[in-house]
């Protein structure tokens, strides 16, 4: 990889703090009308009785008395160890700042993360910091605010159109597609059985080690992600039959760290930089989540004290894939698609204020931001440094960013 490409691929947008839900309606995809997006050709959908590739866009959806469905194979599924894929309904404003029907047709790189509703339901944490790779097929018009995708996923409920799974699919009862739970769906993988055995591997997908629905206490569901734009993998493109125009412009999302760089960096008054100079202190402290429920400004004062390069002002913070909390309390929600000015340039030996990343260190490893009170920083390491950003890539950068390293 060169080290331009890899330098990209570090600085890409990552858009936090927004949640996602799971749907299986049945119907004729948004994506798949013509005009949608800007792509190759509109995404595939699928004639409901014969489950055919359907040639006309405009055919209408089983959902509204006609015979164009969703195709059965826009499934989630694996493909290697902490990476899997599927496809999603993107919001269509809010905080995610996504557009819906603009967004048709593009991936996204999901990571999720440890954030928690006040209930308690967010990701399991075998699954924090693991990949799903989407393509946007449809749009979600409830999908706003801090909701950013409705993932496709069998069995997790129906919402309001309730009608056309039992269309696709003559035979079952519209109950047997979410266990009667329109908004949730099946609550444990038996339910699955009910499904149509087109749809069971998707839905019981929900409930293995790759999504853990349900499984700690009753409150893993609907996790928390960051996000990025990534160029589409063929493994998706060809179950959708469609691409973004402008595809090649992102990266692969396998491109996810730039090549080891000498222990310490050095300065030059003027560089080319892989991570911006660092901004006159501002007043306020950049907070690293934890697995916790707990306003995160309201804490900010005793999780994040660490004098590092991260808490230096609101745009680093943003850097860190971390929340700025600024004066006495919060701030506005940051800018969930922040550009970053000046743009860095890159040449083929910069002098950089932060080395280009070196290999991720194993999982038993963490950069830890002690809290005040913590005696013991690495027996409460997996609870306080599961963040996934630059501090924690490897022991140098964890010294650099002030913090403790616990191997």
């Amino acid at each position: 990889m060169s080290l331009l490409r890899a330098a990209a691929a570090d600085d890409a947008q990552w858009t936090t703090g927004t949640y996602t839900t799971g749907y299986w309606d049945c119907c004729k995809p948004s994506c798949s009308w013509s005009g949608k997006g800007s792509v190759t050709r509109p995404v595939r959908s699928c004639e409901a009785e014969t489950g055919n590739t359907l040639d006309d866009p405009d055919t209408a959806s089983v959902c509204d008395g006609g015979t164009a469905a969703s195709c059965a194979d826009h499934q989630p599924f694996d493909v290697e160890e902490g990476v899997t894929m599927g496809f999603a309904a993107a919001a269509v404003g809010g905080a995610s700042g996504l557009k819906g029907d603009e967004n048709c047709g593009e991936c996204y790189e999901l990571r999720w993360t440890a954030e928690e509703f006040s209930y308690g339901g967010g990701a399991h944490p075998d699954i924090v910091g693991k990949k799903h790779i989407i393509q946007v097929t449809n749009i979600g018009h409830d999908v706003s605010g801090s909701h950013s995708f409705d993932l496709q996923i069998p069995g997790s409920g129906q919402g309001i159109f309730t009608t056309g799974c039992a269309m696709q699919f003559p035979g079952y009862e519209i109950d047997d597609f979410d266990c009667g739970n329109n908004y949730g769906g099946c609550e444990d993988v038996s339910g699955c059985a009910d499904l149509p055995g087109e749809l069971r591997a998707g839905c019981e997908w929900r409930y293995s080690s790759s999504y853990s629905w349900k499984t700690r206490n009753g409150k893993s569901d609907n996790p928390y992600v960051r996000f990025r734009r990534v160029k589409c993998p063929q493994e998706l493109v060809a179950l959708s039959g469609t691409e973004p125009l402008d595809n090649d412009e992102y990266p692969d999302y396998r491109e996810t760290e730039a090549p080891t760089s000498s222990p310490k960096p050095t300065y030059s008054p003027a560089p080319t930089t892989l991570r911006p100079t660092m901004e006159p202190t501002q007043s306020g402290c950049c907070f690293y989540p934890a697995q916790t429920s707990v306003d995160v400004c309201a804490a900010c004062e005793s999780f994040a004290p660490s004098d590092n390069w991260c808490a230096q002002s609101q745009s680093n913070c943003d850097h860190c894939s971390a929340t700025w909390c600024g004066g006495g309390g919060a701030t506005a929600a940051p800018n969930p698609r922040p550009t970053y000015s000046p743009k860095p340039t890159y040449s083929t030996a910069p002098t950089t204020p932060r080395p280009t990343l070196a290999p991720t260190q194993a999982q038993s490893e963490c950069c830890f931001y002690a809290p005040p009170g913590v005696a013991d920083s690495c027996a409460a390491c997996q609870s306080f440094a599961s963040l996934d950003n630059w501090c924690a890539q490897s022991q140098s950068h964890c010294e650099q960013c002030s913090a403790t390293w616990c191997g």
